[in-house]
């Protein structure tokens, strides 16, 4: 009888199809992951901070228009509760191939890019810039969060 291994890959073949079939239907692992970035992305409103640290403060205009209406002091990016405004705004968005995070408000884009100093044409009033304070984006511990949301739903975990 010659040396013979004998390697039964029965379970880890077992193991691999499941997976596989788990891959098929994603869309509850695409709704997990887009919970996990909204309430990443709401945390940095609380904290009121972007990738490389604290949001710029508001101008002491700003702060005084604010004052008046009753929003101030308050959180920057904020004059109402988390139900309205921009933090009330965002909405997980998935689908069976991908995750993300969704705001209907079209300012949006100018406070988390920022935004230069503009005039408007029709009145020929200049409009003062607006500094970037992003809250698109996902921390180190959301994107590991996701990582081990990912492994645990093709192992099945």
């Amino acid at each position: 009888m010659p040396n013979e291994i004998i390697v039964d890959l029965g379970n880890s073949l077992k193991r691999v199809n499941e997976m596989g079939l788990r891959l098929k239907n994603t869309k509850e692992l695409t709704a997990t992951i887009s919970e996990t970035m909204l309430s990443d992305i709401s945390q940095h409103f609380e904290d009121e901070k972007g990738p490389d640290g604290p949001w710029p403060d508001l101008a002491e205009s700003t702060k005084e228009e604010r004052r008046k209406k009753g929003y101030w002091p308050g959180k920057i990016l904020q004059r109402q509760s988390r139900g309205s405004g921009l933090l009330g705004s965002l909405q997980p968005e998935y689908d069976d191939n991908s995750a993300g995070v969704t705001t209907n408000k079209v300012y949006a884009a100018a406070h988390n890019f920022g935004l230069g100093e503009r005039s408007v044409v029709a009145s020929g009033k200049s409009m003062p810039a607006i500094p970037q304070r992003e809250f698109m984006w996902l921390s180190t511990e959301a994107r590991e969060e996701i990582g081990d949301t990912v492994s645990d739903y093709i192992v099945g975990e």
